[in-house]
């Protein structure tokens, strides 16, 4: 618990990492279903 401030901001990247991710996979799949 030295350097809480590490966890918390790898956790917050990871998360908007994740939801880009998220957000890519759904254009795509939504993009494809349109076509």
């Amino acid at each position: 618990m030295q350097h809480p401030n590490i966890g918390y901001v790898d956790i917050s990247a990871g998360n908007g990492i994740r939801r880009l991710a998220f957000n890519f996979a759904a254009s795509i799949f939504y993009i494809n279903n349109r076509l």
